[in-house]
């Protein structure tokens, strides 16, 4: 286990908000270019919602291969799992469902987390998940972060830190 520790802040964040408003969040970002990994749980509950919420998370991602969004998610509705990924392709960014994450939840319903990343990054990364890029990283020293988690904790949460926990080791 690491003895790496995260240090970070959690804002609310409004991403219905005017991309202006996003400027103060970045300026808390490293170098001011965003972020490597953004939280959101239960935060996709409307096909309204989705180009909103994918465009406040391409304004906050890093342009970075390693940085990810993972946002935990109850299926509700077709229309809304498929919007999902139709509003990250339409700002760039690819979806897929990280592996042994669907679980049930209360009312019947599934829940899953995906991982969200920039589309033209996401090749590369997988291209070089033999270890180079993580060693890399390792010796540049702990990265700064600042975790968003947006909207109300919802069944996934518990879910969604772990994963995230997996994705700091």
């Amino acid at each position: 286990m690491s003895t790496d520790v995260c240090v970070g802040r959690c804002r609310q964040l409004d991403w219905s908000a005017d991309a202006s408003a996003f400027s103060s969040i970045l300026a808390e970002s490293p170098n001011r270019q965003g972020f490597d990994l953004l939280l959101g749980s239960d935060v996709a509950y409307s096909l309204k919602a989705l180009p909103s919420l994918f465009k406040a998370a391409s304004l906050l991602l890093s342009k970075q291969p390693q940085s990810v969004f993972l946002l935990g998610y109850v299926s509700r509705a077709s229309s809304i799992d498929r919007g999902i990924f139709l509003e990250a392709a339409a700002v760039g960014l690819r979806t897929r469902e990280v592996a042994g994450t669907r679980k049930s939840v209360p009312g019947g319903l599934e829940g899953a987390v995906y991982e969200v990343r920039w589309a033209h990054l996401a090749q590369a990364l997988e291209v070089d998940a033999s270890g180079p890029a993580r060693r890399r990283r390792r010796a540049e020293g702990p990265s700064q972060k600042l975790v968003i988690a947006a909207a109300t904790l919802g069944p996934l949460l518990a879910g969604l830190a772990l994963t995230a926990f997996m994705y700091k080791q």
